[in-house]
């Protein structure tokens, strides 16, 4: 019996670095998905073989983790009953701050505690489960360090979702509803990875460092402001309000050195379309970021004017109306129109 898993790719909207110090954050899941599937063999042993070279190293060390923490989990006995052929199929953009390592460790989580409750002869449990939650966001240490839980609970979080910090291991996540919304979203190479960015921050925290906590508390609050307006975004003075908090979110981030000369000049470029406001999205350096708009004419016109200009991949713009909480691509360069 084969088994599945399924991890959405993500935007995230406000809240990036500061909600690894307990701010709120503010998210949206994207169409693009990642899915894993399991199909235990009799010989007990994992084959990668058919993996494409680009996901072969990330699944294998995923795969590794995850026995890892099965093992940690009491199901020692159990990892040689799931282990056989993997199989991967993807459409996010690989390190380019759109969630793709976060929806692999979703995908596999659901995949791999499908298979352990198949050995073990019982029912599958929910894709949504907070076990699939918190076994995803301990594999996601591999790439993140240490994960605040937000990428990998849009990955498995339908629509736009709210995220508040309690002392718990994983935030609350709360799912909001929205006026209609417009955004552009693309991405461009990284200059470090999310570990190291989030890492550098850090070490200026631990360094006693005050005017990155101003920064970082900011950053909370505009976080705080966005999740409060988001269902009151129906007309143009609420798109507007939201663009300039995004545009006052990008600042920050500036200050604290995630800015890059590539970013800023697609920034522009989106305002110069009459985007209402736009930013950086994750842990910067390049990577994912967005644009509001007030009507589609004018994004799609933006993102044409980003592809023309090469400020951009093309394959990385997606041109999204965001309706009661959810998600729809209307254009990325003439593909298909989807919902989440």
């Amino acid at each position: 019996m084969t088994h599945h898993g399924r991890g959405f790719g993500k935007l995230l909207l406000f809240g990036e670095h500061a909600a690894v110090y307990g701010y709120p954050a503010l998210g949206l899941a994207l169409t693009d998905e990642t899915i894993v599937s399991i199909t235990p063999a009799d010989n007990q042993q994992w084959d990668t073989a058919q993996i494409p070279p680009l996901y072969k190293p990330y699944l294998q060390n995923v795969l590794d983790a995850l026995e890892h923490e099965l093992t940690t989990m009491g199901h020692r006995q159990a990892i040689p009953h799931i282990r056989g052929r993997a199989d991967i199929s993807s459409t996010i953009p690989v390190a380019h701050g759109f969630g793709s390592s976060a929806s692999l460790c979703v995908a596999v989580a659901q995949a791999a505690l499908s298979a352990l409750e198949a050995a073990d002869g019982h029912a599958g449990s929910s894709a949504a489960s907070p076990e699939v939650w918190a076994l995803a966001n301990r594999l996601e240490r591999l790439f993140h360090g240490r994960p605040s839980g937000i990428d990998t609970g849009l990955a498995l979080h339908q629509g736009i979702t709210a995220f508040r910090f309690d002392g718990s291991d994983l935030p609350q996540a709360l799912p909001l509803q929205s006026g209609s919304l417009i955004v552009v979203a693309a991405a461009l190479p990284r200059r470090a990875s999310t570990r190291e960015l989030i890492s550098a921050i850090a070490e200026r925290m631990q360094a006693g460092d005050s005017r990155t906590a101003a920064v970082l508390a900011q950053l909370g609050q505009l976080a705080s402001s966005a999740i409060d307006l988001l269902p009151h975004t129906s007309d143009a003075a609420g798109i507007s309000r939201l663009g300039t908090m995004a545009d006052q979110a990008h600042a920050a981030l500036a200050r604290l050195g995630l800015e890059t000369p590539q970013l800023q000049r697609c920034l522009q470029i989106t305002r110069e379309c009459g985007s209402a406001g736009g930013k950086l999205s994750g842990a910067g350096g390049g990577g994912a970021f967005f644009a509001l708009f007030h009507n589609r004419s004018r994004a799609v016109d933006a993102a044409r004017e980003l592809i023309a200009r090469q400020a951009v991949d093309a394959a990385t713009i997606r041109v999204l109306e965001i309706t009661n909480g959810r998600s729809r691509v209307i254009d990325h360069g003439g593909g298909s129109s989807s919902d989440v």
